[in-house]
């Protein structure tokens, strides 16, 4: 395959924006008081015992969190796995999964994009994310609403308020607080289901 001297050019234009926009953004974001902690790293990982006092700006491949960030997370990323706690909110843009572990706690909401979301744990405030697949497992639960958009969104824990989005398919088999208000080319609603 061949490639014109204006691909490369307009290659080369793309990849200069995008790390122009980055510099823009790393610069502006303190100046604002907005940045606790800018970091780049290939692995993201706040250890078991550590404690971070401060928001994580993070682009990374990986990101684990064991230990407990005080604080808001904004990350974008490959996977992320949450075993720890996160005392604010979780954005995620991630090409692979969102994990919060069973035993993993958000305080506040989980926020963003990424191939699938899986929620073992739990999160206190929403969850507001558009994923191939997102699961609020048995063991999981939310605090207040999710609204997914996807590929399938599937409910088998605890949802104390409502559950809205649009997916190709969603299946609710666990219990929810409020309304289920959907589009879906396939709705399930399990044996086990309990809707208020």
């Amino acid at each position: 395959m061949t490639h014109s001297r204006s691909d490369a050019s307009l290659r080369s234009r793309s990849t200069h924006l995008a790390f122009s926009l980055i510099a823009v953004i790393a610069v502006a974001l303190p100046a604002l008081g907005l940045v606790g902690a800018l970091i780049t790293t290939d692995r993201y990982v706040v250890p078991e015992g550590e404690r971070i006092t401060e928001d994580q700006y993070v682009t990374s491949t990986s990101g684990v969190i064991d230990g407990i960030v005080d604080g808001n997370v904004t990350i974008f990323t490959g996977s992320l796995r949450i075993n720890g706690t996160v005392t604010g909110s979780v954005t995620a843009f991630a090409s692979g999964s969102v994990t919060v572990a069973e035993g993993g706690s958000v305080g506040g909401s989980l926020n963003g994009a990424a191939g699938s979301i899986n929620i073992l744990g739990s999160v206190g405030s929403d969850v507001f994310i558009a994923a191939g697949a997102t699961v609020v497992e048995p063991s999981g639960t939310v605090g207040r609403d999710v609204i997914g958009f996807g590929g399938t969104l599937r409910i088998e824990g605890t949802v104390d308020r409502d559950v809205r989005g649009r997916a190709y398919r969603i299946t609710v088999d666990g219990s929810v607080g409020g309304d289920v208000d959907v589009a879906a080319q396939s709705l399930g609603i399990g044996g086990t289901a309990a809707i208020a």
